[in-house]
């Protein structure tokens, strides 16, 4: 794992594994991005990192619980469709 599973070293900020077909299906990164944004009006960043592809989501207070289900829930239909 890229941090411990028992999430102590999660804070604000974390860098989460793309299913695998996802991360397999888009090439560049960008392509993902543009995806998230266009269909999904979402807006985070996805990164290769030691030969994975990972999506950086930044938790703050202003952020509600569902829009992180949201972003789930986009990642999970692009991932469908790889």
């Amino acid at each position: 794992p890229l941090s411990p599973r028992d999430g102590s070293w999660l804070g604000s900020l974390a860098s989460v594994p793309l299913p695998r077909r996802l991360a397999a299906w888009a090439t560049p990164v960008d392509r993902i991005q543009a995806e998230l944004s266009v269909r999904h009006d979402l807006e985070v960043p996805i990164l290769d990192w030691r030969g994975h592809r990972l999506v950086r989501v930044s938790a703050h207070a202003y952020n509600r619980p569902e829009q992180y289900e949201r972003l789930a829930d986009a990642l999970l239909a692009l991932d469908a469709e790889a």
